[in-house]
């Protein structure tokens, strides 16, 4: 699925969408919420993230350090 259709169960037994989820608790808006979800840790388990807060960014650097 993707962030906007893929849905899982949180705290307090509702539905909520992993694009809804990273709004509330991380203040992050889907600039591209049609991007697929990767399931992550056991399969059996429902943890998907979004693809695109993981996708490289040009804008962002990495200086490891000395």
């Amino acid at each position: 699925g993707n962030p906007k259709s893929q849905m899982f169960e949180v705290d307090n037994g509702k539905k909520m969408s992993v694009s809804d989820y990273f709004k509330q608790h991380y203040k992050y808006s889907m600039e591209y919420p049609n991007l697929p979800c990767v399931q992550v840790g056991n399969p059996k388990s429902n943890n998907f993230l979004p693809l695109e807060p993981m996708a490289p960014n040009p804008d962002r650097t990495y200086t490891p350090p000395p």
